[in-house]
C-alpha cells in the first residue's frame, strides 16, 4: 500500500481552549485504540522518514508551580515518565475517570509514592499510552499533552511533531 501525502494544511478549528484540550486528549486516546481495532489509517508507513513516536534522546519536561517537575521521553513503547518525576496528590472533578483509576493503581503498586513535600514522586519509570494520559495523571486534570510537554528549548511536543510533518519530504 502506498502512502499518500497531502501538502495542504487546513486551518485549525476555532474552539475554546478548554474544548480544544478535550478534543486533543480524545484524539490521543483514539490513536492508541485504533490499531487495537485494526484501523491502520493513522499509522505512518514503515519506510516513512517521519518519526512522530520517537524523538531520539530528546527529553520533555513539565515544570510547574512550587518546584513541581516531570521528565519524560517519547519512545516507540510509550510516553515514558522518568523516576523522580512529580505527580499531584489531588484531581479536579473534570479529570478523566480512566486517569483517576490509573493514578490510584500507580499509588497502590508503589510506582507513585508520598514524599516529604506536597507532591507524589515516581519511584520508577512508567510508560503511559500518550503524552495526554501522562500529563493528566501527573497534573490531576485534563490536558492537551502535546502542548504541555516541552523540550529543553521550550518547544512543545506538538510543535516538534508539526515541524516533522512539514518536513516530510
Amino acid at each position: 500500500m502506498r502512502a499518500c501525502e497531502n501538502s495542504n494544511v487546513p486551518p485549525a478549528p476555532q474552539l475554546p481552549e478548554s474544548e480544544r484540550e478535550d478534543v486533543e486528549a480524545f484524539l490521543d486516546e483514539m490513536l492508541v485504540i485504533f490499531p487495537l481495532l485494526g484501523v491502520r489509517a493513522f499509522e505512518l508507513p514503515e519506510n516513512s522518514k517521519l518519526s512522530l513516536t520517537n524523538q531520539g534522546d530528546r527529553k520533555f519536561y513539565i515544570r510547574h508551580r512550587d518546584g513541581f517537575s516531570a521528565v519524560a521521553e517519547n519512545r516507540p513503547d510509550g510516553f515514558v515518565v522518568e523516576r523522580g518525576s512529580h505527580a499531584t496528590k489531588t484531581h479536579t472533578p473534570t479529570q478523566a475517570e480512566s486517569n483517576v483509576r490509573l493514578w490510584e493503581e500507580l499509588r497502590e503498586t508503589g510506582v507513585l509514592v508520598d514524599s516529604d513535600g506536597e507532591f507524589l514522586v515516581f519511584s520508577q519509570a512508567y510508560s503511559f499510552n500518550s503524552p495526554s494520559q501522562a500529563g493528566g495523571v501527573l497534573l490531576g486534570r485534563r490536558v492537551a499533552g502535546p502542548q504541555i510537554w516541552l523540550d529543553s528549548e521550550g518547544k512543545s511536543l506538538k510543535d516538534i511533531e508539526e515541524a516533522a510533518i512539514g518536513k516530510g519530504d
